[in-house]
């Protein structure tokens, strides 16, 4: 049903006026939301397609601007499906059609994760500096950006400083829900067992590397809810 009402709403884009068009396409938005969350990530180059339909006919617009959050789903669905020279376009493209007001945090903030994702660790930190943190989304979004560029960097000392002022800031947050809370401390728990784990790893016999190793995929393994789970699995693959 979902791939009918795609070529549907494709073929008959011009019988519908915008606020219908916006409606029927954030359902389609939202099936590949739930699909995606299920497990299929497959779905991401669906919500690619999407979008591009959705900016191509105007349809994402609201008085001729894209929100802030609009700009921000389709720079990291651009990410996740490795278009980085799309994504880089879009994000320079597009960036005089958001909201004005929240202009600049946008652009800055999508300019990290772009920066991040192709590597550019210290291009990603140094972005972050211009990112005001106006809502919690921004904020989580901009310390895990910290989070990983500083393992990937090895920056041990700014890596581990960095856990506990994200432990406290979840803590002592009202905004972010319980669940929410939960998975971004499993997710710095394990951070911190597989970096320790990384810049230890010559000095332990290979059976005891394999012991700790093994822990660490039971921990991701039974503990719910984690954030960022595949990038937990795939550093800790790397050891």
């Amino acid at each position: 049903h979902y791939h009918d009402l795609k070529k549907l709403l494709e073929n008959n884009v011009a019988l519908f006026p915008r606020d219908e068009l916006w409606t029927l396409y954030n359902h389609a938005l939202n099936f590949c939301i739930k699909k995606i969350n299920s497990g299929q990530t497959v779905f991401y180059e669906e919500i690619l397609e999407l979008y591009t339909v959705m900016l191509e006919e105007g349809i994402i617009f609201n008085g001729g601007f894209l929100t802030q959050w609009d700009y921000k789903n389709i720079v990291t669905v651009g990410l996740r499906t490795k278009r980085f020279d799309w994504t880089k376009k879009f994000i320079n493209t597009y960036e005089e059609k958001i909201v004005p007001e929240d202009r600049n945090n946008a652009f800055a903030y999508n300019q990290a994760a772009y920066f991040y994702e192709t590597k550019a660790y210290a291009k990603a930190l140094q972005q972050l500096h211009n990112v005001e943190f106006t809502d919690t989304t921004y904020h989580l979004g901009a310390k895990i950006i910290q989070l990983k560029s500083f393992y990937e960097l090895d920056e041990t000392e700014a890596l581990y400083a960095l856990i506990e002022a994200f432990h406290k800031y979840i803590a002592r947050s009202k905004d972010i829900s319980d669940y929410r809370k939960k998975a971004n401390d499993n997710m710095l728990k394990l951070v911190k067992l597989i970096y320790r784990l990384k810049i230890t790893k010559t000095t332990l016999t290979q059976s005891a590397f394999k012991e700790k190793l093994k822990a660490i995929f039971d921990k991701l393994e039974c503990l719910e809810p984690i954030a960022n789970k595949e990038w937990l699995g795939a550093i800790a693959l790397a050891q």
